[in-house]
């Protein structure tokens, strides 16, 4: 399941060709699709950055994403930034790590109230 906030406020800072892909990529969901399945993947860094579709992801040519993993053992996710090839990638890795952290900490405290029923 996708959930998309923001891309209407940062439209402005995308050029045409990259709002209309960034568009496609978000609606088609085989993009991301295949790039979650490598994020989530045992073994792979907590913060995952892909730089122009990196000759792999055609639809992300003129973008650059930022993932962040985030969860338990028992239930996971990722979060990330959609953004121009020219993006403030400190910005957006610290934040996507800090976001993803605080996501982690949230699944780890819910899963113990869970199982001791508090």
């Amino acid at each position: 399941m996708f959930y998309r906030f923001g891309l209407s406020e940062n439209l402005p800072a995308f050029s045409d060709d990259e709002a209309q892909q960034a568009i496609r990529v978000l609606e088609e969901h085989t993009v991301l699709d295949g790039i979650l399945k490598e994020t989530l993947r045992p073994g792979r860094p907590d913060v995952f950055v892909v730089v122009a579709g990196e000759g792999r992801w055609e639809a992300l040519s003129h973008l650059s994403m930022v993932l962040g993993r985030y969860g338990t053992s028992q239930a996971r996710g990722a979060l990330g930034v959609l953004g121009p090839t020219r993006m403030r990638y400190g910005r957006a890795i610290s934040t996507v790590r800090y976001v993803a952290s605080l996501m982690s900490d949230l699944f780890g405290g819910c899963l113990r109230r869970a199982r001791t029923g508090e």
